[in-house]
């Protein structure tokens, strides 16, 4: 069976939802190949041990695309930190780059090279202390307003897909909608993926 690409979960837009889970090791990597997801991430803490776990995963999941956190402690740092830890990670199998509310200039330089990258917006857990715990976010027109505005800066600065975190279904659908990024939920209704 041929790898699976970005451009076949990119076709999936509008066609049926895009499957994606979570795979830290060989043996869950492999069932989930077997059960025909579309799509794992897997991350861990450090660089080191990211890359060990994405090597794992794809040596379980071969032809599936993989997306993996780069490490807060890098991404943050500046453009080529972030640059230099993507290539380490499409080394060890990853496809697809994801940073918890990484500014559009990075996702922009990382998108430049050609490096797939998913953002991820809506409730961030990096954001507990600010939104005062867990919750919704994106209910009233203000903060809707605030929420698709960082989803289109994501878009226009190269992301090809986004994450979209505990944000209302009905607020979800029209961001899928209106985006040319698959939105993947995470508790924000039926989107291009789950």
């Amino acid at each position: 069976m041929p790898r699976k690409t970005i451009k076949e979960l990119q076709d999936l837009k509008n066609k049926r939802n895009c499957v994606v889970t979570t795979a830290f090791d060989f043996w869950t990597a492999r069932a989930v190949a077997e059960a025909g997801c579309d799509m794992i991430v897997a991350w861990a803490t450090t660089l080191e041990d990211t890359k060990f776990v994405v090597s794992e995963v794809r040596r379980g999941a071969p032809d599936i695309v993989i997306g993996t956190g780069l490490p807060i402690d890098i991404a943050y740092c500046s453009k080529e930190d972030a640059m230099r830890a993507a290539m380490e990670l499409r080394e060890a199998g990853a496809d697809v780059m994801y940073c918890s509310a990484i500014v559009p200039s990075t996702i922009k330089y990382l998108a430049d090279q050609h490096v797939p990258f998913c953002c991820h917006h809506g409730y961030l857990p990096v954001d507990d202390t600010w939104f005062g715990g867990p919750r919704c976010v994106g209910k009233t027109a203000a903060e809707a307003i605030k929420l698709w505005d960082q989803i289109k800066s994501s878009e226009e600065a190269g992301a090809y897909q986004c994450e979209l975190e505990c944000a209302p279904a009905q607020f979800g659908e029209l961001i899928a909608k209106h985006s040319k990024m698959n939105i993947i939920s995470m508790g924000s209704g039926n989107l291009d993926g789950q």
